[in-house]
C-alpha cells in the first residue's frame, strides 16, 4: 500500500474528537495560527458541543469560523445546519459582520453542485468559505507536512529528520537536558554575522564547542532571516539513523526559497548529500544552508564542504561569567547571588550547562541542590556514556581517563607512552586502538595521529571522575605513584573541577588511602622538598598532620636578630610557593579549630622571622581577608584573625604585633574590596562591597575598640591617629552609609575623649572624619515606612548637630590658616565655580584673613606654616600645592603694604625658604617696589633654599635698561656655580644682555657644554636652542661665527633627548652649512655607543632622503658606515638599517623606498666584487619588504652566478619576534622563500634552488613542530 492511501485509510478510521485535534493542527499549519478549539476537550480526543467547533480570532479584529465532521453520508446537509448556527448571533455571541471567513474539514467527499451551494450560502452574508476535504489533507499531510501524518496516524511518509522550526524545538527539548525556546541573549555580533552570511553566500557554518549556543543562534538567524525574506520556507534536519538522501530529494525537489538548518552536521554521515544540494539547485530555486559544527570537528565540515566556494564561517566562543548569571536571571528569575556564582562556576562559559542547573536549583530551591552535579553531568552527557556503554570495552574509558588526566597525550613520545604503558598496565598498542574509537566518535580531538586531547574541560572532568571515581576502572594511587610531583599541576588542574562538581566526600574516600601512603613515604624516606609539595596538594586531607609538621619545622628556627625600628610593616606578596607561610595560607578556609592553630603557627613564625612580617600582613589581609561571600559565615574568619592577633598584641605591651594589629584593622576596617578568583587558567578580577550585617557591625566594633585601647600607648599614638586618617580620607574604600554611621558610635566617643585641639594635627584629622562622616548621611528609600523614614531624618539632623558642634571645637589658629591656605578640590564643584573664579575669590580670602597681619604676625605665621607643612608631607596630602599658596599670601601683602611686604620677604629669605618658594612674582614686586640694587642685597643674603633660582628670576626680570657689566659678570658666574637642577630651561632672556656683550650666548653655550662633562644633565638649558614644537632658528643664526659651538650644542642635546629633533630640521640646518657634519655625527654615534651601555639610536631618518643631495649623503653614511665597522668590529657597531627606516606616518614612503633601492643597486653595481660590501648591504636589506628584498636577490644572481657566494649571503633578517604562534611567522618566511625559486629556473641556478628548497622543507617542518605544541597547549 503507498503512503498516501495510507493516509487517506487512516484518516477515514478517526473519531470526530480525534480529527478535530489533527485538523487544528493541519490549520496551524496553513497559517490559522490563534486557535481556540471550543469543540474539544483539552487532554482528549473527545468532541464536546459548541458552535463553531474551533475559533481563529484574525490580526484585523474579526473571527474564522471552522467546523469539523467525520460523517461519510449527508455531509452537505450537516455543514448547512452548521452554517446556519455560526450566522445565529444567539448562539456564538459574535455578530456576522465580525466573521470574515469560515472553514469546512471533513474526511468524505462533496460534488460540485455540493460544494456550490455552500459557498452561495456564505456569500450571501458577504463571508468567505474553504473547504478541506480528505483529498487537499491527504495530499498536504504526504507532502508538507508529514510530521503530522506521522504523530496523528502514525504513517511514517518520511524518515521524519527534516522537520519545521516548532517540530524540531519540541522535539529537541524531549531529548535535551536544556531548551532550545529560551530568549535569545548576548551573540548579537554574531547574529549579524550570520545574517550577514546568509545575505552574501549560501552556506554558513557556525563552529564552537558543545553547548555555547551555536543551535539557539541559529534558530534565531533563521526566524530573522525569514522575517526579512518571507518568501523562503525553513526546514530543519533532526538527527536519525536513517540515511537523509530521499527525503532532500522529495523535498526539495520543488521550485522555491529554502532555508536549511542542519544542526551537529559532524554528527551526519552525509552533510556531502547539502552540498550536493547547493552545486545542483536549479534556476528555479534558492537554497541557503545554516550548518552547526562542534570545533573538533570543523575541519572535517570544512573538507566535505571545500568543493562550494560560496560559504561563510562564523565562531562562536563561550560566554564570560556576567552573561551566564544574567541568562540565568532572565529565564529563571534567580536572583541570590550565591546560586549564581555556583551556577557560573559549573556552566563555565556554557549556556546549556548552566541552564541545566538552574532548572535543579529552581526546582529544589536549596544551594545544596547544586553542589554534587554528578546527575546533572550524567544527564548532559547521557549520550557518550550511552555510546562508551554500547561499544562495550572497557579501555575506551580507561583512555579516555588518562587522556584526561594529562590533558594531551603525544602518541609519538616514546617515554611518555612508557610511562602510561608501565603505570596503567595498558600497552601502546590497545591505547592508540582506543583513542582512535575515542577520536572516530568524537570523544576526543586528534592531530596529525599523534597527539589527542579532551579540548571540552568540562568533558574532560566528567571522563576523568567516570574514570577514577565512579566507575573506578582506573586506581587513583597510580597517579601518585607514578606521577607526583614530577606533574604536580596535572593533579591540582584535574582534582580541583572534579572536588567541586562532584560528591566531594566520596572522592575524598577514595583517594584518602593512595595520600595516606603517600605521605608516610616521603615521611619515612626524609624527602622534605617532595613532602612540602605533596602537602600544598593534599593538605586538606591531612589537617592535623600539616600544622604538626609545621609546627616542628617552626620550633626548629632559630629566632633572626632584626632592629624593630626599621621594620617595614605592609603587604607583600612575594610568598616562595615551597614555603611554611604559603602551607599555612591554605588553612584560610578551613574550620574553626584548625583556622586558630594555622593562624597561632603563622604568629609563632613571624617572632622567628620577623623580617618576614610583609609577607604576614599579605596572609591576614589578603587570604585569611574579606571575601565575596564572607557574610554568608558571618565573618567569622576575621572575627578569628582579630581575636588571635590580638591575643598576641597583650594590651600593646608587644609593639610589633601592635603595629601588625593596627595595619592589619586598617585594611578589616575598609568596606570595597578587590579580590582575585581562578577560573581554570584565567584569573578574574572583581570587586564587591560588605553588607551591612549585625556580624560585621560586631567586628567592627571589636576592632574599634582594640585601636582605640592601643591610643593609651605613647608610641602607638601617631599609628592611631594614621589609621583614623586613612579611614577618613579613604573614599570609596569606605563607602558604605550605614557602616560608617555604626562605626560614628565607636569614633566619635574617642574624639570627645582623647582628641587634642591644641594640636592642628589632631584638629585636622577630626576635621577630615567629621566631612566624611556628614557626607553619609542615611539615604531615604521609597520602600521605608513612615515610622523608618522618621528614625532616619533624625538620625542625620541629630549627626550633623554633632558635627557642627564638633567642627566649631576643633579650631585652632593654626587649622584656620590651613583652611586658607590648603586646596579644597570639593567648595569649586560645591559652589558651582570656574577655575579663574574661584581663584579670585581665595585670593580675596587670602587678603581679607592677613589683613592686619604684622611682621611679627608673619613671623609667627611662618612657624605655624612649617607645622601644616610637616603634615603636607607625612600624609602626601597638598604636599606641592602648599608653597604656592605661601606664595600668594607674599602677593597678597605686596598688594595692601609694599613696605610689609619688602620686610616679610627679607625675613623669609633670612629664615631659610624652608618651603622652598620659587615664585619670579615675588621678585617682580621686590624690583618694582625697591630697585634692583635693594632687591639683589635681598636676595643675595645668606644662604637659602633655591638661592640660584631666585637669582637667575633676578636675571631673567631685570629692566634692560638697567643691565651693567657686572651683572652679565655674575650670571656668568651663576651659570658656573649653580646645580643643574637650578638652570634655567630657557636661553632667550639671554639675548637682553648682548648689548653689552654680543658673545654672550656663546659664552654661556660653553660654560653649559663645559659643565656637562662632569654632569649632563647641566646641559639641558641648551635644549631650548631647538624647541621641537615651533621650530625657530633665531638663536642659531646668532651662532654662525662659532659653527662648531652649534654642532657640540646639538650633540649635547641629542644625547640626553634623542627625539627632540625627530623630524630633522635642525639636522637639516646643520648639515646644509656643513655637509662633512654627517661623518662627526656618525663618529660621535660610535662614541656613545662605547661610551653608554644604552644607547638609544632609534630616530628616523627620513629627512636625508627627501633631501636634494640624498645621493651623496647617503653615499656618504653607507662607506664610512662600513669602514669604520671593519675597524670597531670589536668595540662597537652602527647597523646601517637605522638610516633606512621610514616613519610609518610618511606619505612618500613608496617614493623614499624608490630612492633607497636605486642607489643602494647603483652602488653594489659599482662594488659586486668587493664581496665583503655585498655582505654587509645584504645584511642591511633582510630588514625590507619582501618584494624589495627579492629583487636584490635578483639583482645580485644577475651579476654574480657563483654559489659559494650566493649561500654566504644574508637573505632573511637575524632575528624574529612572535607574540603567540609562530606558525605565522614561518609560514610568511616560506612564502617569501617560496618567492624566490622562480628565479633559479636554469641549469646555472640549480644549487641556488636546492638551497632555497632545503630551507624551505626545514621551514615546514618547524611548522609542523609549531602545530603540534599549539595543539598540546591551547
Amino acid at each position: 500500500m503507498s503512503k498516501f492511501n495510507q493516509i487517506q485509510n487512516e484518516l477515514r478510521q478517526l473519531d470526530g474528537g480525534a480529527f478535530q485535534k489533527l485538523a487544528d493542527n493541519y490549520l496551524y499549519k496553513k497559517g490559522y495560527e490563534k486557535i481556540n478549539p471550543l469543540g474539544s476537550v483539552i487532554g482528549a480526543n473527545k468532541p464536546r458541543p459548541g458552535t463553531p467547533d474551533t475559533l481563529v480570532m484574525l490580526p484585523n479584529g474579526k473571527y474564522v469560523f471552522v467546523e469539523h465532521t467525520t460523517q461519510q453520508e449527508g455531509v452537505a446537509e450537516k455543514f448547512k445546519k452548521d452554517l446556519n448556527k455560526c450566522f445565529d448571533e444567539s448562539k456564538t455571541g459574535i455578530s456576522v459582520e465580525k466573521i470574515q471567513e469560515v472553514v469546512l474539514c471533513h474526511t468524505s467527499m462533496l460534488t460540485t453542485d455540493e460544494t456550490d451551494k455552500l459557498i452561495e450560502e456564505c456569500q450571501k452574508r458577504g463571508v468567505n468559505l474553504n473547504i478541506f476535504g480528505i483529498g487537499p489533507i491527504s495530499h498536504d499531510l504526504y507532502q508538507k507536512y508529514p510530521g503530522i501524518a506521522r504523530d496523528f496516524l502514525g504513517v511514517e511518509v518520511d524518515t521524519g529528520q527534516i522537520v519545521d522550526v516548532d517540530e524540531f524545538v519540541n522535539s529537541y527539548n524531549r531529548n535535551a537536558a536544556a531548551p532550545l525556546n529560551t530568549t535569545f541573549h548576548f551573540r548579537e555580533k554574531e547574529l549579524e554575522e550570520v545574517l550577514q552570511g546568509l545575505e552574501n553566500s549560501n552556506l554558513v557554518i557556525v563552529s564552537g564547542k558543545a553547548g555555547v549556543g551555536k543551535s539557539r543562534l541559529s534558530l534565531e538567524c533563521c526566524n530573522q532571516f525569514l522575517a526579512n525574506h518571507p518568501e523562503y520556507q525553513v526546514k530543519c534536519i533532526f538527527r536519525r539513523v536513517s540515511d537523509i538522501f530521499e527525503d532532500l530529494r522529495v523535498y526539495f525537489s520543488e521550485p522555491g526559497c529554502h532555508l536549511i538548518f542542519v544542526d551537529d552536521a559532524n554528527r551526519l554521515s552525509s552533510f556531502d548529500y547539502f552540498i550536493d544540494l547547493l552545486h545542483h539547485q536549479r534556476d528555479d530555486q534558492k537554497i541557503k544552508i545554516i550548518a552547526t559544527v562542534r570545533d573538533y570537528a570543523l575541519e572535517k565540515i570544512e573538507i566535505s564542504a571545500q568543493s562550494y566556494k560560496n560559504s561563510t564561517e562564523v565562531e562562536l566562543n563561550s560566554l564570560d561569567e556576567n552573561q551566564i548569571k544574567q541568562i540565568v536571571k532572565d529565564e529563571y528569575e534567580i536572583l541570590n547571588p550565591l546560586y549564581l556564582n555556583r551556577i557560573a562556576e559549573i556552566a563555565q562559559g556554557n549556556p546549556r550547562l548552566a541552564i541545566m542547573a538552574a532548572k535543579i536549583a529552581k526546582t529544589e530551591n536549596r544551594l545544596d541542590s547544586i553542589n554534587n552535579v554528578s546527575n546533572l553531568y550524567d544527564e548532559y552527557y547521557s549520550s557518550i556514556r550511552n555510546e562508551l556503554q554500547e561499544l562495550g570495552d572497557e579501555n575506551l574509558l580507561k583512555a579516555a581517563g588518562i587522556v584526561a588526566f594529562f590533558r594531551t597525550v603525544d602518541r609519538s613520545n616514546e617515554e611518555m607512552m612508557e610511562a602510561i604503558e608501565t603505570a596503567f598496565g595498558m600497552n601502546q598498542e590497545v591505547f592508540c586502538k582506543a583513542v582512535c574509537q575515542l577520536h572516530d566518535h568524537e570523544f576526543l580531538d586528534m592531530y596529525e595521529n599523534e597527539i589527542v586531547r579532551i579540548s571540552d574541560q568540562i568533558l574532560g572532568t566528567y571522563l576523568f571522575y567516570l574514570a577514577f571515581f565512579k566507575d573506578k576502572l582506573l586506581n587513583f594511587s597510580t597517579l601518585l605513584n607514578y606521577f607526583f610531583p614530577q606533574l604536580k599541576s596535572r593533579f591540582v588542574d584535574a582534582l580541583n573541577p572534579v572536588l567541586n562538581t562532584f560528591d566531594s566526600e566520596k572522592i575524598i574516600e577514595v583517594i584518602r588511602p593512595s595520600v595516606d601512603q603517600s605521605w608516610k613515604k616521603y615521611q619515612n624516606a626524609g624527602d622534605e622538598k617532595n613532602l612540602m609539595q605533596f602537602i600544598q596538594v593534599f593538605w586538606f586531607l591531612k589537617k592535623t598532620d600539616t600544622l604538626v609538621y609545621v609546627h616542628e619545622q617552626i620550633s626548629a628556627i632559630e629566632p633572626e636578630p632584626v632592629d624593630f625600628s626599621k621594620l617595614e610593616i605592609k603587604p607583600n606578596s612575594a610568598i616562595p610557593s615551597l614555603s611554611l607561610l604559603n602551607i599555612i595560607g591554605l588553612f584560610n578556609h578551613s574550620d574553626e579549630d584548625n583556622l586558630k592553630m594555622a593562624l597561632e603557627l603563622l604568629l609563632q613564625y613571624v617572632k622567628k622571622r620577623p623580617t618576614e612580617i610583609g609577607q604576614v600582613v599579605y596572609l591576614l589581609t589578603e587570604r585569611f581577608g574579606f571575601e565575596y561571600e564572607s557574610y554568608r559565615y558571618g565573618f567569622a574568619i576575621q572575627q578569628i584573625v582579630i581575636d588571635v592577633l590580638w591575643e598576641q598584641v597583650k594590651d600593646g605591651e608587644d609593639v610589633i604585633f601592635s603595629k601588625l594589629f593596627l595595619v592589619v584593622a586598617e585594611h578589616y576596617l575598609h568596606t570595597e574590596f578587590d579580590s582575585t578568583k581562578m577560573k581554570g587558567r584565567a584569573i578574574n578580577f572583581f570587586q564587591f562591597t560588605l553588607p551591612a550585617k549585625p556580624e560585621l557591625s560586631e567586628l567592627r566594633q571589636k576592632i574599634w575598640q582594640r585601636v582605640f585601647q592601643l591610643y593609651q600607648i605613647a608610641i602607638l599614638q601617631k599609628d592611631v591617629l594614621s589609621l583614623l586618617y586613612k579611614y577618613s580620607t579613604s573614599g570609596y574604600k569606605v563607602s558604605v552609609d550605614q557602616i560608617i554611621i555604626q562605626d560614628s558610635f565607636e569614633v566619635l566617643p574617642f574624639i570627645e575623649s582623647n582628641m587634642d585641639v591644641s594640636s592642628y594635627d589632631n584638629c585636622q584629622i577630626v576635621q577630615i572624619y567629621l566631612n566624611k562622616l556628614e557626607g553619609d548621611k542615611l539615604k531615604i528609600s521609597t520602600n521605608d515606612n513612615h515610622n523608618w523614614v522618621i528614625f532616619k531624618q533624625f538620625l542625620n539632623l541629630w549627626r550633623y548637630l554633632l558635627c557642627e558642634d564638633l567642627r566649631c571645637y576643633f579650631t585652632n589658629p593654626t587649622y584656620a590658616i590651613s583652611e586658607i591656605l590648603l586646596t579644597n578640590r570639593h567648595e569649586r564643584k560645591y559652589l558651582n565655580l570656574g577655575y579663574e573664579e574661584y581663584e579670585q575669590i581665595r585670593q580675596k580670602r587670602i587678603q581679607d584673613f592677613f589683613i592686619n597681619y604684622t611682621l611679627d604676625d608673619y613671623k609667627q605665621f611662618f612657624e605655624q606654616c612649617i607645622e601644616i607643612q610637616e603634615e603636607t608631607v607625612r600624609r602626601n596630602h597638598n604636599e606641592f600645592s602648599f608653597p604656592h599658596q605661601v606664595a600668594r599670601v607674599f602677593i597678597a601683602i605686596a598688594n595692601i603694604n609694599s613696605q610689609l611686604y619688602a620686610e616679610v620677604i627679607q625675613y623669609y629669605l633670612s629664615f631659610g625658604n624652608p618651603f622652598k618658594i620659587n615664585d619670579p612674582h615675588l621678585i617682580n614686586h621686590l624690583i618694582i617696589i625697591l630697585g634692583i640694587d635693594k632687591t639683589y642685597q635681598i636676595i643675595n643674603q645668606a644662604d637659602y633654599a633655591l638661592k640660584q633660582k631666585w637669582l637667575f628670576d633676578f636675571y631673567r626680570l631685570l629692566p634692560q635698561q638697567n643691565i651693567r657689566n657686572e651683572h652679565l659678570d655674575q650670571l656668568y658666574h651663576l651659570y658656573r656655580e649653580s646645580k643643574a637642577s637650578d638652570l634655567p630651561g630657557d636661553l632667550n632672556f639671554i639675548l637682553k644682555y648682548q648689548m653689552l656683550n654680543e658673545n654672550v650666548l656663546p659664552k654661556i653655550i660653553e660654560i653649559l657644554l663645559v659643565n656637562s662633562s662632569e654632569n649632563s644633565n647641566k646641559s639641558y638649558p641648551l635644549s631650548s636652542l631647538f624647541d621641537r614644537y615651533e621650530v625657530t632658528t633665531d638663536l642659531l643664526n646668532l651662532l654662525d661665527k662659532q659653527f662648531n659651538l652649534l654642532k657640540q650644542a646639538y650633540l649635547q642635546v641629542l644625547k640626553n633627548d634623542p627625539h627632540i629633533d625627530d623630524k630633522g630640521q635642525y639636522f637639516a640646518y646643520i648639515l646644509k652649512r656643513d655637509p662633512e657634519f654627517i661623518i662627526e655625527y656618525i663618529d660621535w654615534i660610535y662614541q656613545q655607543k662605547e661610551q653608554l651601555y644604552r644607547f638609544d639610536d632609534t630616530r628616523t631618518y627620513s629627512f636625508l632622503w627627501r633631501s636634494e643631495n640624498y645621493e651623496i649623503i647617503m653615499s656618504q653614511i653607507i662607506e664610512y658606515i662600513d669602514k669604520r665597522n671593519q675597524e670597531k668590529f670589536k668595540l662597537s657597531f652602527i647597523e646601517l638599517d637605522n638610516f633606512f627606516i621610514l616613519s610609518e606616518d610618511d606619505k612618500d614612503q613608496k617614493v623614499l623606498w624608490e630612492r633607497q633601492d636605486n642607489l643602494l643597486m647603483r652602488i653594489l653595481e659599482s662594488k659586486i666584487d668587493e664581496f665583503e660590501f655585498v655582505k654587509f648591504i645584504f645584511y642591511l636589506v633582510t630588514n625590507f619588504s619582501h618584494e624589495r628584498r627579492r629583487s636584490f636577490v635578483e639583482f645580485f644572481i644577475k651579476h654574480n652566478k657563483k654559489f659559494e657566494y650566493f649561500k654566504k649571503l644574508s637573505l632573511e633578517p637575524s632575528s624574529w619576534s612572535s607574540s603567540g604562534s609562530w606558525v605565522p611567522v614561518y609560514q610568511r618566511r616560506v612564502e617569501y622563500l617560496d618567492s624566490l625559486l622562480t628565479l633559479f629556473n636554469s641549469i646555472d641556478f640549480l644549487q641556488h634552488k636546492q638551497y632555497i628548497e632545503q630551507h624551505i622543507q626545514w621551514l615546514r617542518e618547524e611548522i609542523e613542530r609549531e602545530k603540534k605544541n599549539n595543539f598540546m597547549s591551547d
